[in-house]
Formats: C-alpha cells, structure tokens, sequence
C-alpha cells in the first residue's frame, strides 16, 4: 500500500510543481510552494481539524497571497468563495 500512496503523493507534487512554473517560480521554488501546499493539506487531514467553512473563508486571502506572491483582487476571492462553498454543499450530500 505504501508503495501507492507515494506515487500518488510524487504525482500531485509534480502537478503543484508544474502549476507554479507556469506562474513564473523557478524549478527550487515551485518544489517548495508545492510541498507547502501539499503538506500543509495532508496535515489538515491528518490532525482532523475540524473548523467550519466560512472560518477557513476567512483566511483565504492570506492563503492565496502566502501560495501565489500576490494580493488576490476582490474578484478573485468571489470566485474562489463560490467555488469552493458550491463543491462543499455537494460533498455534505455525497
């Protein structure tokens, strides 16, 4: 089982890694954005958090600006809102 979960594990790093280079990061940059994403998702999971959507909402801007370098435009967050409510409400009815 181990054995897949870490090609699994290279597969979404090398997924994150090639996103960031395609936004400028250089090679040792877009690795370490994306293993702090990737990490830093894994350990959300892993710990349970348990915190509620519109609180995590709250830090979204700050999330997007520490992941991409840049302050996210009011557009941007909607968008992003919508998007992520909108596939919360389908996997609370999965």
């Amino acid at each position: 089982m181990r054995p897949r979960i870490a090609a699994a594990d290279a597969t979404r790093l090398q997924a994150l890694e090639a996103m960031f280079g395609r936004h400028g990061c250089d090679t040792a940059e877009a690795d370490w954005r994306a293993r702090m994403i990737y990490f830093m998702q894994l350990g959300y999971h892993a710990l349970e958090v348990q915190e509620t959507a519109e609180v995590r909402m709250t830090r979204l801007p700050g999330y997007l600006e520490g992941f991409t370098r840049q302050v996210p435009s009011f557009e941007v967050l909607d968008a992003f809102r919508a998007f992520a409510m909108h596939h919360l409400a389908d996997s609370t009815r999965a």
